[in-house]
């Protein structure tokens, strides 16, 4: 009989353990153009940015005058400029956080460049450099059915040369 009480214990402790909710543990961010985090697989956990942008040349390494301007609901975040430090930001002053050291000088060469836009809902985002076109479009946040809310959408761009006819921005 002792067994058995015991063994029933064990059961049931298990189960319990087994059907709790996970409460720690990895997160799932999107990956690719169409941002798929949480499609299926495990849903984000805890604060994460809507959208992770990732900019790339055309010819080569990203202008170090690459310069970044998001706006959304909230109003105009400050711009963000990859050769003048003073406007890298970090979460706690602005929703445009770019993986760069702000303990070193800006890079020389720099292959991609990452930033994280902490918004929801419609966002537009207008990336420009010398010597290189516009780039300006509005992304929407995207709704996972699986997860039942927002996930983080992956948004890549390649900045193409300015066409030989066109100065591009000055």
């Amino acid at each position: 009989m002792r067994a058995f009480f015991l063994l029933s214990t064990l059961s049931t402790a298990l189960f319990l353990a087994c059907s709790q909710p996970v409460t720690s543990g990895t997160t799932s961010t999107s990956t690719g153009s169409g941002g798929a985090g949480g499609a299926g697989g495990a849903c984000p956990m805890g604060p994460q940015a809507m959208f992770d942008l990732t900019i790339t040349a055309q010819d080569g390494d990203v202008p170090p005058s690459t310069t970044i301007a998001v706006s959304w609901s909230a109003g105009e975040e400050p711009k963000f400029r990859l050769d003048q430090p003073a406007t890298w930001m970090t979460i706690d002053q602005a929703n445009v956080v770019c993986d760069v050291d702000a303990s070193e000088p800006p890079p020389d060469k720099l292959a991609a460049l990452v930033c994280h836009l902490w918004t929801t809902g419609a966002t537009n985002v207008v990336v420009t450099a010398k010597g290189y076109t516009t780039f300006e479009m509005t992304y929407a946040s995207t709704f996972s059915d699986h997860c039942k809310a927002l996930v983080p959408t992956a948004i890549s761009i390649q900045l193409e040369p300015t066409p030989k006819d066109d100065a591009g921005p000055m």
